[in-house]
């Protein structure tokens, strides 16, 4: 097995041939009404490494998505995965630019993306490095709510199956506004008497102006 890179199970030959806009415009808007970003750049991240990847699978779609969400993740992509191959770099978690954060991202980000724990195979203390992949040392930061959405992504036949129900009585709210205008209509809707809001995400700038945000809400019709 080669230490450096190793390919995600299943997935081969992915290349860096740019799909066409229209494309890419599809999978937003199949994917944005459930899609929670970490902030603007987060998701330009994810809509525009896609337009350069040839598979929109589930298991890129959340090996793009996780590895958008810190800065240094962004800025070492090429690092951490090659396009061209389907590989991963194992060997960037020992790389100068990495912090605690970075290897909690990448970790999951292989975890997901190759079914296992691809960077075992790089240290001689494997049982220390596989115990970075618990769940505990993985989740326990403040990236643990996009790293639920990444799973959600990988395994969406799973997610669905086991909230069917809640997902049909749910409602998915996109706000647009000022800040100020998002916290007073949030909070119009959290003591709304025949609503719960179930899930807020943070204010996204939106491109071209430092007036206006949008936010997601997720709510739910409460049966009296």
């Amino acid at each position: 097995m080669n230490s450096t890179a190793l390919r995600a199970e299943k997935l081969k030959n992915i290349g860096t041939v740019p799909v066409s806009y229209g494309a890419v415009q599809r999978l937003r808007s199949t994917q944005n009404t459930s899609l929670v970003f970490k902030d603007g750049e987060h998701e330009k991240f994810y809509y525009e490494i896609l337009g350069y990847i040839k598979h929109h699978d589930c298991y890129h779609r959340a090996l793009v998505y996780l590895l958008g969400i810190s800065g240094d993740t962004r800025d070492n992509f090429r690092r951490i995965y090659d396009a061209e191959s389907g590989c991963v770099r194992t060997e960037c978690l020992r790389e100068g630019w990495q912090t605690s954060g970075c290897g909690r991202i990448i970790r999951m980000a292989f975890n997901l993306y190759c079914n296992g724990t691809p960077s075992v195979y790089n240290y001689e203390e494997q049982l220390k490095e596989c115990q970075c992949y618990t769940v505990e040392d993985i989740f326990c930061c403040e990236y643990a709510v996009y790293f639920w959405k990444a799973v959600k992504i990988r395994y969406p036949e799973y997610i669905l199956k086991g909230t069917r129900g809640l997902e049909e009585r749910m409602l998915k709210i996109r706000m647009q506004g000022t800040r100020g205008d998002l916290e007073w209509f949030k909070k119009l809707l959290e003591r709304h008497e025949k609503i719960k809001v179930m899930q807020v995400s943070e204010a996204f700038a939106n491109k071209g102006t430092k007036k206006f945000f949008r936010m997601y809400v997720e709510v739910e019709k409460i049966k009296r």
